[in-house]
């Protein structure tokens, strides 16, 4: 742990470091982007060597050594999960220590106390809830000494603050659920000093990342721990949780010779919040730019609104110049002290946390604390961002049953919440990342209903559409460079930028008349029309007459309804490329799939449509979400032409096993296969969903 340049040292005059801090061992913490610095205000810190690009990764690295927090009860030794929800089925063969399975013996964590416990013979405790198991990450720190003497002297150069930590309540309670048990309990006295257990202590307190889900255990990763603290922070952590392999990457541009900074707190609190924690764990009292301004840069983030009587308009600031903990009103005499300002947040924070549980009880709450809190006041804020996710999300309020309305409040509230996130936590954050795709789908939306709606102009809905895309590839840029998310940032990659790129060029196509292969074997949204396939109009082509002889193939009729748009028979046709063309779902839909060079040639008709046509047809396949749209290679007799097709994306991978056909009837007795009409189909079952894995947006919810 380092604090910024800015930063003071709890208990220290004039800000002097007094603990294990000095000039020795920076080497250890250089690398070809940052080095090792020393000062006496801040001890050692990290700053770059060169010019480091946000998105870069600084530095990854694995644990010095980890095991559960101070205080845990009953855990797995190897995984470190609470076995009292999920009760150990197994004891490692060694040492008989308690684990969820088999593979948790494998854990390179227990390796060192497994073999301490096996040679001195100590037996797991007896009592179901003991919190013996929270000293077992002390004592991995400590068996350094005894079998990794040279990281031993890494982890003993770290600081532990014991001169500080002294004073607290923190050193009772070390010597009561760590000291003792390790040198009584456990008979170890003789091979450990109490300054070495203690210091191991602080050492954890003040250097320790947390992983796992809930953060389970704590661990050490010397590197990482001399980079500086700050509260709007140029770099950002993830954790491997597979290995637990901590990566750091530059979520900001950090010139040459600028310090490496993380927040170690949540940089979405208040300054108040921040500075409580920080100096309760961390021992110093932040001086940044942000925690010295009164508005939070501006930001208001932490601001209240007047109470009195006469006034009801003023905005409470804190006073961040001294110390006495006053909040003053800007407009009249009215005072909060710290100790009431605590307790109004705390009553909020608890509703927010416990009684907001959907949409409209999340929106009357913003309402209701306009009198209280700025509106850009992270709790609010808060508020703001799970609505941010609630709409298209929630039961009643998914993306596809959105009103405009809705749809615009949800682009609204990303709006609000990313003004704020672009000063209080800028950059490459995942959260960020979170916003940006929450407000792409919602400006998606709105576009799509407004084309639908005819009340724009198709060049401004594709300039919007274009914004949209920007926003949506810097979402996925950030999900990518942290490690938990690279999975969905590579599911985004796939479906949602394929499906909005496909969109856009949709718009660019509906400027020309257009020729349109008609390859389409999707199915229809649930309150639409069933889908029109060109291996249909071909069946119907093979009768005499035109129109009236179709009658009977499925869906055929769409093509003759003059508000749907202009369609004009060209020819016969087949692709070039061999598609797999099957009959799937409980209602014997034909699918065309994006698997070119499966399957056979397809046989169907050319077409001549118009724009409006184009965009129905585009409204029907569900084209992004559902169909891709492309142009494809088409023989109509001796000539070779470009037509539009539409395919099914995202498909599961057993529809490739079906059969498959060259061409589609659905009265056809080879396959014996009828076609199941709408009106026949049951309306409670989306049949998509046995075909295509369909997602209209993906939603995320993570920490910064």
């Amino acid at each position: 742990m380092r604090f910024n340049k800015m930063g003071k040292k709890r208990g220290n005059k004039k800000g002097q470091v007094t603990a294990t801090a000095n000039k020795q061992n920076l080497k250890y913490f250089e690398s070809d982007l940052f080095q090792c610095d020393y000062s006496p205000v801040c001890g050692r810190f990290l700053k770059a060597k060169v010019d480091i690009k946000k998105g870069t990764l600084i530095l990854k690295e694995k644990p010095l050594v980890a095991g559960p927090k101070v205080l845990s009860t009953t855990i797995c030794v190897g995984c470190h999960a609470d076995t009292l929800k999920t009760p150990a089925k197994w004891k490692c063969t060694k040492c008989g220590w308690p684990m969820c399975t088999a593979r948790c013996e494998e854990s390179p964590f227990h390796k060192l106390d497994c073999r301490l416990f096996r040679e001195k013979k100590i037996e797991r405790p007896a009592e179901i809830f003991s919190t013996d198991y929270g000293a077992i990450g002390i004592l991995r720190g400590l068996l350094l000494k005894l079998y990794q003497p040279q990281e031993w002297k890494v982890f003993m150069s770290l600081e532990h603050n014991n001169e500080i930590r002294k004073t607290l309540p923190i050193w009772l309670e070390n010597e009561k659920y760590v000291g003792k048990v390790i040198m009584e309990k456990w008979g170890l006295g003789e091979m450990f000093t109490e300054d070495e257990i203690y210091s191991a202590c602080g050492i954890y307190e003040v250097n320790g990342f947390e992983i796992g889900d809930f953060s389970k255990f704590g661990a050490i990763f010397p590197k990482a721990s001399m980079i500086a603290h700050d509260c709007i922070p140029n770099a950002a952590h993830y954790v491997n949780e597979d290995d637990s392999t901590l990566e750091i990457h530059a979520v900001l541009d950090i010139p040459a010779g600028t310090n490496i900074t993380m927040c170690y707190d949540c940089s979405l609190k208040g300054t108040n919040v921040r500075q409580r924690t920080l100096f309760k764990s961390k021992y110093f009292t932040c001086k940044c730019n942000r925690c010295m301004s009164a508005t939070e840069l501006g930001t208001n983030f932490s601001t209240l609104i007047c109470t009195a009587n006469n006034c009801k308009k003023g905005q409470l600031l804190k006073n961040v110049e001294g110390e006495d903990g006053i909040w003053k009103c800007s407009r009249c005499s009215f005072t909060m002290e710290d100790d009431a300002v605590d307790k109004l947040l705390s009553k909020h924070q608890a509703i927010v946390n416990k009684s907001l549980p959907n949409v409209k009880a999340q929106e009357e709450f913003l309402q209701e604390c306009k009198s209280v809190f700025h509106l850009n006041h992270y709790i609010p804020l808060e508020v703001k961002f799970n609505l941010c996710m609630a709409y298209g999300r929630e039961n009643g309020y998914k993306l596809h049953e959105l009103s405009q309305q809705e749809a615009y409040r949800k682009l609204e509230l990303c709006h609000e919440v990313l003004k704020i996130l672009d000063v209080v936590t800028p950059g490459m954050t995942v959260v960020r990342a979170n916003i940006l795709y929450e407000l792409q789908a919602a400006e998606v939306l709105i576009c799509r209903n407004l084309l639908e709606s005819g009340k724009c102009s198709k060049a401004l809905i594709k300039r919007r559409v274009q914004n949209a895309l920007k926003t949506l590839v810097e979402a996925i840029e950030i999900f990518e460079i942290c490690d938990p998310m690279k999975m969905l940032a590579e599911n985004a990659k796939a479906t949602t930028l394929v499906e909005l790129k496909g969109w856009l060029n949709s718009l660019n196509a509906l400027h020309t008349t257009t020729k349109i292969g008609i390859g389409t074997t999707t199915t229809r949204p649930a309150s639409s029309h069933t889908t029109t396939t060109n291996e249909e109009i071909a069946a119907a082509r093979k009768r005499s007459g035109f129109i009236s002889q179709n009658q009977n193939e499925p869906n055929y009729y769409y093509l003759l309804q003059p508000e749907n748009g202009r369609c004009m028979f060209v020819d016969k046709a087949h692709t070039l490329k061999k598609y797999p063309l099957i009959i799937a779902s409980r209602y014997n839909i034909p699918f065309l799939l994006d698997a070119p060079g499966k399957g056979h040639n397809i046989e169907g008709e050319l077409y001549d449509v118009d724009d409006q046509m184009l965009y129905s047809l585009d409204m029907i396949e569900e084209v992004p979400h559902m169909c891709t749209r492309r142009l494809e290679d088409i023989q109509v007799g001796q000539h070779v032409v470009q037509a539009w097709c539409f395919f099914l994306h995202s498909f599961h991978s057993d529809l490739l096993r079906s059969r498959c056909h060259a061409n589609y009837s659905s009265s056809d007795v080879a396959h014996n296969m009828p076609y199941v009409s709408h009106h026949e189909r049951d309306q409670t079952v989306d049949h998509r969903l046995e075909v295509n894995m369909w997602k209209i947006t993906l939603i995320f919810r993570c920490h910064t």
